[in-house]
């Protein structure tokens, strides 16, 4: 259903041509995160697409599938990752594109019992599910303003 919000968002806001647009989508490894890089490249926009491991299986077809995405290794816990991230897309990107959107989607979940489960594991959920996306947004945010605004979208779970 997000996946059809975003293309019912595309007719509502008549985005006629989407090839100077660009998206940084975090959590690209799998799931969600890589199905939602492969409809926005196959929309269109171009797609840099944060993964923990740029050169796995997910991310090596998303690669394959389109020249307009960019694998990047983002950690979303790693602010050096992170800013790493933000400077390889500010560079790559064209003169006449722009970043149109980031997608906190990075997420992990414990399915346990909480007493069995460490606060160890908490803590890296925290980390992962609520810091991260402040880091994206805050590191990436000049990069929206520069194109005269932008979207944040957060992907979110009870996790």
């Amino acid at each position: 259903w997000i996946l059809k919000g975003i293309q019912n968002t595309r007719q509502r806001v008549n985005i006629k041509d989407v090839s100077s647009k660009a998206v940084f989508v975090t959590g690209c490894d799998t799931g969600f995160g890589l199905e939602l890089a492969k409809t926005l490249a196959d929309i269109g926009f171009k797609v840099y697409a944060g993964c923990l491991d740029p050169d796995s299986k997910g991310p090596t077809s998303l690669k394959l599938r389109s020249s307009r995405v960019v694998a990047l290794k983002c950690d979303v816990t790693k602010e050096d990752q992170v800013l790493q991230a933000y400077k390889l897309v500010e560079e790559d990107l064209e003169v006449d594109e722009n970043l149109w959107a980031v997608v906190n989607n990075a997420g992990i979940a414990a399915f346990t019992e909480i007493e069995w489960c460490s606060l160890a594991t908490f803590r890296k959920q925290l980390e992962v599910n609520a810091l991260g996306p402040v880091l994206v947004t805050k590191t990436f945010l000049p990069l929206l303003r520069q194109a005269g605004g932008g979207r944040v979208i957060i992907v979110a779970s009870l996790a």
